[in-house]
């Protein structure tokens, strides 16, 4: 089992925004997010091993859906260290993949209740994944609405029903309400990356836009727009402060595309998200003056 330390440190090596969102969320909160960001985080890694034919891709992230699953033997998951992490390009996914079995042991000791919630929540990402391994082309809106779901609208909807159970007073809005914009925070983020990344998935032969571009762009637009709702429900400052970030970076995303598909890839300067990242961390405290802040970034989107 890996030390509280260790947990941090693979996490900001495989996401140094989404460690600075787990340090900033409620105590209660940490552990059962981190651990599915890391395992979503190894499925992703392993569906995306170009280098590995795609049924062996789709074998590896079977395996490991079963262990999740708890279908499979915890002990299987060496493999992925021994197969899988020697041919990762990025050093920190490498690591990610041979300290599988750490973060699936740190899984299993979940309190029952925080398990079921991972569980479910990687039950939907790895069926999203193995379709989209399955399916290099969407061909329709309602495909297309189902995909952002599985791989991102889930997490919104697992995050939100995480915070109801483990926080009292988390949102001035219902639940069901904050389940609804949850989900769509989530496949409003997913939507952004399916259009910044639109020149690269082409080449690659990939296409997840089936209609227009611009009716897509506004799609995106009406999901964040609903995030933002979402940030602003939330009572807890640092669930304000963790979650504002992300939706106005895609916002800001969505002001820097154009109607048209881009011919690069489109990516908000790391300089601008430091500055935005100060913003935010001085107005979250006050849900007012957060909504003004954000106010600016709806106003420039479309």
């Amino acid at each position: 089992m890996q030390t509280e330390l260790e947990k941090n440190v693979l996490l900001e090596s495989v996401s140094r925004s989404f460690y600075l969102t787990i340090r900033a969320l409620p105590k209660a909160l940490r552990q059962p997010i981190r651990t599915a960001y890391l395992l979503a985080r190894a499925t992703d890694t392993i569906a995306d091993t170009s280098s590995i034919p795609m049924l062996d891709r789709l074998r590896h992230l079977r395996l490991l859906r079963s262990i999740i699953l708890g279908e499979k033997p915890l002990e299987d998951s060496a493999r992925m260290g021994i197969e899988v992490a020697p041919l990762q390009s990025n050093s920190a996914e490498k690591i990610l993949l041979t300290h599988l079995v750490e973060i699936l042991a740190d899984y299993q000791s979940l309190e029952p209740a925080d398990h079921a919630d991972v569980r479910w929540v990687l039950d939907q990402i790895t069926i999203g994944q193995e379709e989209d391994l399955l399916t290099p082309r969407l061909a329709d809106a309602a495909a297309l609405e189902r995909y952002t779901w599985l791989v991102a609208g889930c997490v919104g909807e697992f995050w939100t029903r995480l915070g109801l159970r483990k926080l009292k007073h988390y949102a001035t809005l219902p639940d069901a309400e904050m389940i609804q914009l949850g989900a769509d925070f989530g496949k409003g983020l997913q939507l952004v990356n399916i259009l910044r990344d639109y020149p690269e998935d082409e080449k690659n032969g990939r296409s997840y836009i089936p209609s227009d571009y611009d009716q897509w762009r506004q799609r995106a637009n009406i999901l964040l727009e609903n995030g933002w709702r979402y940030v602003l429900a939330l009572r807890w400052w640092r669930l304000r402060f963790a979650c504002a970030l992300p939706v106005l970076i895609g916002l800001r995303t969505l002001a820097m595309l154009g109607t048209t598909p881009p011919q690069n890839r489109i990516k908000v300067p790391r300089k601008e998200i430091r500055a935005m990242l100060v913003q935010v961390a001085c107005r979250a405290i006050s849900r007012r003056a957060l909504a003004n802040y954000g106010r600016q970034f709806l106003l420039k989107t479309l």
